[in-house]
This record gives structure tokens, C-alpha cells and sequence, in this order.
């Protein structure tokens, strides 16, 4: 049985009759749905009124913790009230603190021209973590130190945040040319080759929020931009694979040892209309660095990345964002092909518990296990009978869905292979694949 606790403005005790929510790697903003009862006999009206007063005031903050350990941060974006003779009640959509990030139309000014760029800029060059830093700045946020000696205001300002920046340090740099008016940035292939990508703008068109410009822009350079359960912006490599700890896992045998099976019920997803035989790359806008676009075409047009488990009879063209060589163009095909099998092959698992549990006992404190989040890269080995495979792989936790109802917590994890965020061009935050007709070969 868990214990939930909500807090406003991280002092004020809500009692809540239950609670649902959905987190996922793919979007920026966390969404909880919240179910408040009160009754006459136990609660003043007094105490019914200043509680009402704070949810309904914008500018208040709502922690959730789970047992002590906090499940997420936002705001009361919509709220239902109803009034009977001695009972009320109140039903809140709260949304993580990147709502107003993600609802906000204020277009950033140009980057390279802040103070003389003397301030980002460095050889021409800003990077991704000084672009978000100075959007937020414009939209009338104060970013703290997640670590700092202030860091707990964020749980009680509205307007207090922090970022986490989990790219281990790669700064994504941006090249800046304002002769041609326009951006590259450098991306790492597969096979350690590397290319200058062109960005689009460095500005929100017209119907961009904030929220989405910085979300288009991470995308470009291979980047996440998600929240975690301190309201935080979390910056992530879009596939950083990281082994995780041996008591992070998800286990589900059949036979032999059943003991440490942590999985209640599992689900398999297979979408075949995603799987192709033949994968083509495309050009459409060359780079001065590369081959003219005319050889390029007819380059890839004899070119082509083969899935054998497909029908011969399915063929697929993308469009690639830059020319690239015949090695980088192989390589990126395949990217694509592993990346649509991914997609089209998901799991759903309810696990026994909403934190990791251990197989061997070997978290020495299990009471501080951590709770199940989105964007957590798990070690999976489940015998699945009904679909004839063993799955033994890491797999990264792509959506967290949480119910709670009459004091039980009951949670529902989405799980996806590692390659399903390895291709930017299929990264589910910006579908820019498009089907298309292939010349005839």
C-alpha cells in the first residue's frame, strides 16, 4: 500500500480520494489527473475555502510524492467543481512546469547577436544548453542549480526552475554564419564518421511555440528534451546507452527459476505496417561541402539498405536533411531500418512494484529504490509464449502510466529497444518521414 502526500507550494497538505498520471520520453510535459473529496464532518469549511483558494491561484505549485519520494511537480491547469449539501469535491489536471514553455508564443531574438555574441558565442559557435538558458531567461524564468544552496524554491516559486543536463558534458555546438544566414551543426555517425548538418532557423516560425522551437532544435542535433519529477528540463542524448544497475530490471520466465519475476502482465505490440525490404535515402538539399544534388540522387537511387525479414515486395524512400558519402549513406539506411523495427515492436509490462526491484538482492537499501520513470534504460529478459521469442536486451522505459484508487497504486510501463531513438529522422517527437515514389532501378 502506498502513501501519497500532496503539497502546495511544497507546505500544505491536500487529501486526495485518488489520482492518475502519464509521463513520456517523448514529450516535454508530464500531465497528472487528480480527484479531491471533502466532507463536512471532518473538514472546516474554512480549511475547505483556503485550499480551494490555492489550487485555483495560478501561481501555485503542487508536489506529489509517492512514500516520501517525489513524483512530479507542476501547476492546475483545469479544475471541475462540485457541490452537494455537505460534500465537495474538485477533479485537477495539473501539467508539469514546461507547460508554459511549451504554451508560450514569444519568439527568442536572434542568439548571435546578444551583447555582441561576446557572451555565447565562442569562434562562431553557441550550443544547445546557452540557447535554452537564454529562452527561458526571455520568457521570465529564474534557472537555478539543481544542487544549489536555492534549489528548493523551485518546488514553491512558480516561476524557478533548473536544468539538468545529462549529455555528459557534449556541448552540441552550433556553428553560426551570418554571410549565408544560416546554422550546421555536427553529427556522429554510427560508424564514427561525422558530417556538418544544416538547421533550419534559429527561430520559431510563426505558429512555433517556445516549447516546440526548442524541441525542433534538440531533435537536429540529436538531442531529448524531457522533464522529471522535480519540474525540471532534463537534456538527454537521444540514445545514450548506458548499462544500468543489475537490480534495475523487469523479469518474466516461464519456466525454470520463476522466482525473481517482478512482472505481472506483459504486452506485445507487433505493427507490421512500418517494416520494409528495401530502405532508399533521398537528397533533396545539398551542401556545398558534398556532392552536387543531380549525382547525388542518382547515387542513392542505386543504393539501398535490405531487411530480409521483410517482404521483398515493400519499398520505402526518406528524405534525407544533408548529402552525405556512400559509407554515412549506408550507415544512416540501416539506422533507419533498425529504428522502424523498433517502433514497430513495443512492450507494455505492469510491474510488480513502482520501484525497481531486486533479483539478487543486490540494492543494499531497498527502501530508497528509486521510482519507476520515464527515460530510465532497464535490463528486460521476458519468455513470451503467445509471441515464440525470448527477449533478453536493455530497453529504455518510454512511458510511465500511474493510477491510484482506494490506497492502491497500480502502474503501467511502456518499453522500447535502445534503437528506437537512434535515427533523428524517425525520433517520434518529429515525424519528417515521407513516403515517396521510387524511381524505377
Amino acid at each position: 500500500m502506498a502513501e501519497i502526500t500532496v503539497l502546495l507550494n511544497n507546505e500544505f497538505p491536500i487529501q486526495i480520494t485518488s489520482f492518475k498520471s502519464s509521463s513520456t520520453r517523448e514529450k516535454f510535459v508530464s500531465t497528472v489527473d487528480l480527484d479531491i473529496a471533502f466532507a463536512n464532518e471532518l473538514t472546516s469549511q474554512d480549511d475547505i475555502y483556503n485550499t480551494a483558494l490555492m489550487l485555483n491561484d495560478q501561481h501555485s505549485v503542487v508536489c506529489i510524492y509517492i512514500d516520501g519520494v517525489r513524483y512530479f511537480t507542476g501547476f492546475v491547469e483545469s479544475a471541475n467543481d462540485s457541490e452537494a449539501l455537505s460534500q465537495y469535491s474538485t477533479s485537477v489536471t495539473l501539467k508539469s512546469k514546461t507547460i508554459d514553455i511549451m504554451q508560450s508564443t514569444y519568439i527568442p531574438i536572434n542568439f548571435d547577436r546578444i551583447n555582441g555574441g561576446a557572451n555565447f558565442l565562442t569562434n562562431g559557435s553557441i550550443n544547445f544548453l546557452n540557447i535554452l538558458k537564454i529562452t527561458l531567461q526571455k520568457l521570465g524564468w529564474i534557472v537555478v542549480d539543481p544542487e544549489g544552496s536555492d534549489a528548493n524554491r523551485r518546488f514553491a516559486e512558480y516561476n524557478v526552475i533548473s536544468i539538468v543536463d545529462k549529455t555528459l558534458g557534449k556541448e552540441k555546438p552550433i556553428i553560426l554564419d551570418n554571410k549565408k544566414k544560416g546554422s550546421t551543426t555536427e553529427r556522429l555517425y554510427l560508424d564514427g564518421t561525422r558530417s556538418l548538418t544544416k538547421i533550419k532557423s534559429l527561430k520559431p516560425s510563426k505558429t512555433e511555440s517556445a516549447g516546440a522551437f526548442l524541441m525542433r532544435l534538440a531533435n537536429e542535433l540529436g538531442l531529448i528534451l524531457t522533464t522529471n519529477q522535480d519540474g525540471d528540463i532534463v537534456i538527454e542524448e537521444a540514445l545514450a546507452a548506458q548499462e544500468p544497475p543489475l537490480w534495475q530490471n523487469f523479469t518474466k520466465r516461464i519456466e525454470g527459476n520463476t522466482e525473481y519475476n517482478n512482472i505481472i502482465s506483459i504486452g506485445i505490440n507487433r505493427d507490421r505496417s512500418q517494416i520494409y525490404h528495401k530502405y532508399y535515402r533521398i537528397v533533396y538539399d545539398a551542401d556545398e561541402q558534398n556532392t552536387p544534388q543531380e549525382n547525388s540522387n542518382k547515387q542513392n537511387n542505386f543504393r539501398a539498405s535490405i531487411d530480409d525479414n521483410a517482404r521483398k515486395t515493400r519499398h520505402f524512400s526518406y528524405n534525407a536533411s544533408e548529402t552525405v558519402n556512400v559509407q554515412k549513406q549506408i550507415t544512416s539506411q540501416e539506422m533507419m531500418a533498425k529504428t522502424m523495427v523498433a517502433r514497430s515492436h513495443q512492450l507494455s509490462v505492469v510491474p510488480i512494484s513502482y520501484r525497481y526491484t531486486t533479483i539478487h538482492d543486490l540494492q543494499p537499501k531497498p527502501q530508497e529504490r528509486k521510482i519507476i520513470e520515464a527515460g530510465d534504460m532497464v535490463y528486460v529478459y521476458i519468455e513470451s509464449l503467445l509471441s515464440n521469442e525470448i527477449i533478453d536486451e536493455l530497453m529504455y522505459i518510454s512511458d510511465v502510466s500511474i493510477s491510484y484508487v482506494k490506497n492502491n497504486l497500480n502502474m503501467t510501463v511502456k518499453l522500447v529497444s535502445p534503437e528506437y531513438y537512434s535515427n533523428p529522422s524517425v525520433r517520434p517527437r518529429k515525424q519528417i518521414i515521407k513516403q515517396r515514389k521510387l524511381s524505377a532501378i
